[in-house]
């Protein structure tokens, strides 16, 4: 299970559709204690999220890695006060993307979907962001290593033998030395924060995959398409509208603008977020309780590796 897919899941609830009329739940589907009446994205709690690396933590994570990863360059001679290693993570990268699945009501009075995730380009990078430093020819093999340079023999930089996976291996390295981790992340291709990652977007996936066969999902997705309909607009869901060819414009168009408009209209009028929020409440709290131990493993691992980089950051881990 790719990390990716810890939020590209969530994307799915906006794609799938839906055709059964029941607003009860089916057998075996969890009955809701109460149904939130979010008006934005994220403002749903997630059982499954104390698991994950928060922005702020991934952020300081990063900056850990890249330092270590700029002090073994400097042993080969190559110094640099610019980044080497990418300083915006994963998970908040799609976070933000994910965010954009739900277009506020400003938003789309204003821009259309041209702010939504439906226009990947409104979530790149700045162009600062983006640039890496200029290094010495050769001196890439430093960054990853011999073993993960394709199609590379050489293992050495100016005569002096590279880390097997070079400097970026090295750094991963130090900040996780020592420390255990769960049985189910050691089998992983990626063991490590990203293996841990990974193990918790599993288990994600598998209950969105869950909530996508609720019939109060699919309740909720064709009150929606009526509620649109009755606007002039024929979806079968908000995936649909929000990726009408027809919007790939310079500019939203009136048609664009009126559309997301009603499917924001519609969202909240039917308490779509919280509807939603509260199927993936209950799905993903069903895969805490089945998996509590190694999640709560997950977790210590996390704070560890935290620890050690707050250390490095502040030149305090040994070496």
């Amino acid at each position: 299970m790719r990390l990716r897919s810890y939020f590209g899941a969530i994307g799915a609830l906006v794609i799938a559709a839906g055709c059964s009329s029941h607003s009860t739940p089916g057998s075996g589907q969890p009955v809701l204690s109460s149904t939130p009446t979010p008006t934005a994205y994220g403002m749903v709690g997630s059982p499954l999220e104390p698991y994950m690396l928060s922005n702020e933590q991934e952020q300081t994570l990063l900056k850990a890695q890249d330092l270590l990863a700029r002090e073994c360059l400097r042993r080969f001679g190559v110094s640099t006060t610019r980044p080497v290693l990418p300083l915006v993570g994963m998970n908040g990268a799609i976070r933000e993307r994910n965010k954009r699945t739900f277009v506020e009501l400003e938003d789309a009075r204003r821009f259309g979907y041209h702010r939504s995730a439906a226009f990947p380009q409104a979530g790149r990078l700045p162009e600062q962001a983006r640039r890496r430093p200029e290094l010495p020819a050769g001196a890439e093999i430093l960054i990853n290593g011999w073993r993960q340079q394709n199609g590379s023999t050489a293992q050495t930089f100016q005569g002096r033998q590279v880390p097997e996976y070079g400097c970026r291996g090295e750094a991963k390295a130090k900040l996780t030395h020592g420390l255990s981790l769960p049985e189910q992340v050691k089998t992983a291709d990626s063991a490590g924060v990203r293996g841990s990652q990974s193990l918790v977007a599993g288990l994600r996936r598998q209950a969105i995959d869950q909530l996508l066969k609720d019939d109060r999902y699919h309740d909720v997705i064709k009150r929606w398409s009526a509620c649109m309909k009755q606007s002039g607009h024929a979806y079968a869901n908000p995936g649909a509208a929000m990726r009408d060819k027809r919007w790939k414009t310079p500019e939203p168009t009136r048609a664009e603008i009126d559309t997301a408009v009603a499917d924001t209209t519609c969202r909240l009028k039917l308490n779509y977020l919280g509807i939603i929020g509260a199927l993936r409440t209950a799905y993903e709290q069903r895969q805490v309780d089945r998996n509590r131990p190694v999640l709560q493993s997950v977790r210590t691992y996390l704070d560890r590796v935290l620890g050690n980089a707050d250390k490095a950051l502040h030149g305090q881990l040994p070496e």
